[in-house]
Formats: C-alpha cells, sequence, structure tokens
C-alpha cells in the first residue's frame, strides 16, 4: 500500500532532522523514527496523531487558531487583533 511507504519516507526525513538536531533525547527519537525495525512502531505513531488531528479538523471541535486551524485578522470569522498586537508608528514619504 503506498501509505505505508509514504509514511516511512515521512518518518526517515523526521529522523534525519532529529538526528542532526543536537541532543540525546532527539538523537533517539531520531534513531526509532529511522531504524526498520523500530520504525513500525513510530508509523503507528504517527497514525495515530494525524488520525486525531483529521478527526479533530472535520469535526471542528479542534482549538480554532492554535495548530493552524485558524488565521489572525482574516476573514474567517477570527478576533480581530488586541490593542496589544498594534504597533505605532509614522510613514516617511522619501520621494520629495
Amino acid at each position: 500500500m503506498p501509505a505505508t511507504e509514504l509514511a516511512d519516507g515521512a518518518l526517515i526525513l523526521i529522523g534525519g532532522t532529529l538526528l542532526l538536531t543536537p541532543g540525546f533525547v532527539t538523537d533517539i527519537a531520531g534513531l526509532v523514527c529511522v531504524l526498520p525495525f523500530t520504525r513500525p512502531i513510530a508509523r503507528r505513531a504517527l497514525a495515530r496523531v494525524i488520525s486525531r488531528q483529521l478527526t479533530a479538523t472535520m469535526t471542528g471541535n479542534g482549538p480554532a487558531g492554535t495548530r493552524g486551524g485558524g488565521s489572525r485578522g482574516g476573514a474567517h470569522g477570527s478576533t480581530p487583533p488586541s490593542a496589544g498586537d498594534v504597533v505605532p508608528g509614522q510613514v516617511v514619504d522619501n520621494d520629495t
């Protein structure tokens, strides 16, 4: 099934990135993603995470605006930026 090969490719990419990132924990996580005998465990975990995200997105139960579910200041019914998000400034015209 092509989904297995696609998931393996994604895990190898993620594992390689984790191996390049400094740190003991990231090296262990990268090895789990890259090694052939531990990849099925990581593949099941990846499938579980993706299905949970898709289910939350499709049912509308996911938190809006926290994981890419919405955009700030867009026309998607999101709240306008608060006064703390506005930076006062001046426009200087240099075309004189």
